[in-house]
C-alpha cells in the first residue's frame, strides 16, 4: 500500500475535518531546518577549536499549579483516596445551657473538610437544630483533629466527613 492510500486509508474511519498523523513533506523538512539552526554542524568546526563543551540538559520543572506532569509516579496511582476519620476528639460538643433550658432536641448533621495535616479545613452544617447549639458544634469540631485521606500512601487534603448527631434532652 503506498503512502497516500495508507494515509486515506487511516483517515477514512475518522471525522471530518480531523487529520491524519503522518507529516507531510512540507512539514517534516521544515523540522529539519529547526534542528539545524541551533549551532554549527560537524563538518563547519573550526580545526583547532577542541571539542565543544557539553550541553546540559534542560532542568526538570517541579509540577505547578496544574498537577503532575503526565506519566509521572503520582499520575500512575490510580487508587481512590481513603476517607477520613477522627483520632482525637479533646472537645465533645456540649449542649448549651439555653439550648437546654428552651427544650431544643434534633439532629445536627456537620460536614467537615479534612486537610492534609489533619486539621478541620473547613466546619459547614448542613443540617442544623438551633444556632447556639451549631455554633457549639463547630467550635468543638474545629480542635479536633483527623486522620487524612490518603492516596498512594501519601495524605491528600479535601477528604470530606460527614457526622451526624441526634441531640436530646433526657427526661
Amino acid at each position: 500500500m503506498t503512502s497516500a492510500r495508507a494515509t486515506r486509508a487511516f483517515n477514512a474511519g475518522s471525522p471530518a475535518g480531523v487529520r491524519s498523523r503522518r507529516r507531510s513533506s512540507r512539514s517534516r523538512s521544515r523540522s529539519r531546518r529547526c534542528r539545524r539552526v541551533g549551532g554549527p554542524r560537524a563538518s563547519s568546526r573550526v580545526p583547532g577549536a577542541g571539542p565543544s563543551p557539553p550541553v546540559d540538559p534542560p532542568a526538570r520543572r517541579p509540577a505547578g499549579p496544574r498537577g503532575p506532569r503526565a506519566g509521572s509516579p503520582e499520575d500512575e496511582c490510580a487508587e481512590a483516596p481513603s476517607r477520613p476519620a477522627p483520632v482525637d476528639r479533646p472537645t465533645e460538643i456540649e449542649y448549651p445551657a439555653r439550648a437546654r433550658a428552651e427544650g431544643v432536641e434534633g439532629r445536627l448533621v456537620v460536614q467537615i473538610v479534612v486537610g492534609a495535616d489533619g486539621r478541620a479545613a473547613d466546619v459547614r452544617v448542613v443540617d442544623g437544630v438551633e444556632p447556639s447549639l451549631d455554633a457549639a458544634a463547630v467550635a468543638a469540631i474545629r480542635t479536633w483533629r483527623f486522620r487524612p485521606a490518603m492516596r498512594c500512601g501519601k495524605p491528600v487534603p479535601g477528604g470530606v466527613y460527614i457526622l451526624a448527631r441526634r441531640f436530646e434532652l433526657g427526661d
